[in-house]
């Protein structure tokens, strides 16, 4: 049985359909993992040509067919960080450099302006399904998220290089934030499970959109994608990176992360963390993108 909660409207829900989790004391290779990935996320998640593909075709009947593609996409891009980091961004100057458990994500040139004005065109020429304020308010989260998104999500390895071997080679690229707001607000785990629709399928994308916006946690806008070597020369504190991260342990529930002595954490764009005990905080950032339903 998956672990469920009763909301305040005495609605089951189940976390783990928004909250990926996967226990990794049952996997003895990396291969094992990349399996569970491959089932869990990459077959059921079309890809961005799939998405524009479908909408040329007319291939969608409501908003909320495509919505949910587009989430499906999304979470396949950020199928690692969710499972195993969490992000954190932070000044470039307190990056750690020798440390063996502190990651930066890498990617590879990747412009999906065009991909993003095709779908959110196919969007708007669909009817609404259920309810258009609510699909609409959805749409805005996904679209945003996508359309900011530095890479494609093929290229991301499972585990991140440490931040001497991104510096290895200079011309590596990574995230950069040009502003940073600690306050940026965001949804809270209550905000998520508390979230309620008439309709199942909109609630269940709604609460998918919630956590996805978190995960890019910023001005999504003021983030771009340079050579580590160039950041490496500036070190303007008004700039903030994305930090790095390395592999965790399951996530927790909520109640469990209270009491737990160890915390996970991580930098950058979705990119792995360290772990840090609640004593002595982890010198990462934390990342993730706020939106309102």
């Amino acid at each position: 049985m998956k672990p469920f909660v009763i909301n305040r409207y005495g609605r089951i829900v189940f976390p783990f359909n928004f909250f990926p989790a996967l226990d990794f004391s049952v996997f003895e290779t990396l291969d094992q993992f990349a399996a569970v990935i491959k089932r869990d996320f990459e077959e059921k998640a079309p890809t961005e040509v799939d998405i524009v593909a479908r909408v040329d075709a007319r291939a969608y009947n409501g908003r909320y067919d495509l919505l949910r593609d587009l989430a499906l996409n999304l979470f396949w891009v950020n199928r690692y960080a969710m499972t195993m980091y969490e992000k954190r961004p932070m000044r470039w100057r307190d990056v750690p450099r020798q440390r063996d458990d502190v990651f930066l994500p890498i990617f590879k040139p990747w412009d999906g302006g065009e991909l993003t004005s095709a779908i959110e065109s196919g969007y708007r020429a669909l009817p609404p399904t259920w309810d258009e304020g609510t699909e609409d308010k959805i749409s805005r989260i996904l679209l945003d998220v996508f359309r900011h998104k530095k890479g494609a999500g093929a290229e991301l390895p499972a585990i991140k290089p440490t931040v001497s071997e991104i510096l290895a080679n200079p011309r590596n690229l990574t995230y950069h934030l040009l502003a940073y707001d600690p306050d940026y607000p965001g949804y809270g785990y209550d905000d998520i499970i508390e979230f309620a629709h008439r309709v199942p399928e909109l609630e269940a994308l709604g609460r998918q959109a919630m956590v996805l916006h978190n995960q890019y946690r910023w001005d999504r806008a003021k983030t771009r994608v340079i050579e580590v070597g160039t950041r490496s020369r500036s070190s303007s504190a008004a700039s903030r990176p994305a930090g790095a991260s390395r592999p965790a342990a399951p996530r927790l529930s909520r109640r469990r992360r209270r009491s737990h002595r160890t915390r996970r954490s991580t930098c950058g764009d979705g990119s792995p963390s360290c772990r840090a005990s609640r004593r002595s905080p982890c010198t990462r950032a934390r990342s993730s993108a706020p939106t309102t339903i």
